[in-house]
């Protein structure tokens, strides 16, 4: 029911919604920052949802926004004259990236920035990569002087691949794999096992499926997934970008039976 009655609504309206959505939850948050960020992020409290019980966390929370923004890229793509759209989708981008940078993930600053670069390549072409390329590093190489408080820069500073329980957990799967290549050890043999030898079990999806189910649940896996998101609208412009986003959250995908 809620595709069919999406699917009758008018881009330019669907637009409007995604992106009064987006910025809607970005100033919820901002408002009542302390019973969101806070507890995740200035408390130092990065809970992961599936350890705490929750349904959400902040870098799911972060992963959502990007995705707004991504769909409002897509739609304003695809429509023709919408009042506002260019305030509209700034505004969202903007209210993304501070909740992006107060909430430190790495993962959804990925896409972000990937986002922007594909913006700037529509609208200018080519020539604009290189510069901006340039521009960025002359920036960012200046701003290392002001933005040692951020969350998100001490996160990519500090990171420390060797004891990081996520890289480790990866490795143990790919270990896995190489050991039992063909179908794996087992969902549940290897979450348990990661659990006790890490503390935490693989987050990428990818590096998971193939250490517990091997090549042949890898190969099932992910024709299913590929399935999904094939289409043949050739006709809708900046669709590979949802299609690349689908499949690029299942890099740091929630560990655990959820």
């Amino acid at each position: 029911i809620l595709i069919n009655t999406i699917s009758k609504i008018k881009i330019e309206h669907l637009f409007y919604i995604v992106c009064f959505v987006g910025i809607s939850a970005f100033g919820f948050m901002l408002v009542n920052i302390e019973g969101t960020i806070a507890k995740y992020v200035i408390e130092s409290r990065r809970l992961h949802a599936e350890g705490e019980g929750m349904g959400i966390n902040i870098n799911s929370i972060n992963l959502i926004l990007v995705s707004l923004a991504a769909t409002a890229t897509v739609l304003k793509r695809n429509c023709q004259n919408v009042k506002y759209g260019n305030f509209l989708i700034t505004s969202l981008y903007i209210g993304v990236l501070i909740i992006i940078l107060i909430g430190g993930t790495r993962s959804a600053l990925l896409f972000y920035l990937f986002l922007i670069l594909y913006n700037l390549f529509v609208a200018f072409g080519r020539l604009v990569i290189l510069p901006l390329v340039i521009i960025t590093l002359l920036s960012l190489s200046s701003l290392f002087l002001y933005i040692e408080d951020l969350v998100i820069f001490a996160r990519i500073v500090d990171f420390d691949p060797t004891s990081s329980g996520r890289i480790l957990a990866m490795n143990d799967s790919l270990k896995n794999f190489s050991n039992y290549p063909m179908f794996g050890v087992g969902e549940l043999y290897q979450q348990e096992i990661q659990l006790r030898r890490i503390g935490d079990p693989d987050h990428n999806f990818y590096t998971r499926l193939l250490g517990s189910n091997g090549l042949i649940g890898f190969a099932f896996i992910m024709f299913f997934l590929i399935g999904l998101i094939k289409s043949n609208a050739k006709h809708i412009k900046g669709l590979s970008i949802l299609q690349g986003f689908f499949l690029f959250t299942f890099f740091f995908a929630p560990a655990g039976d959820g």
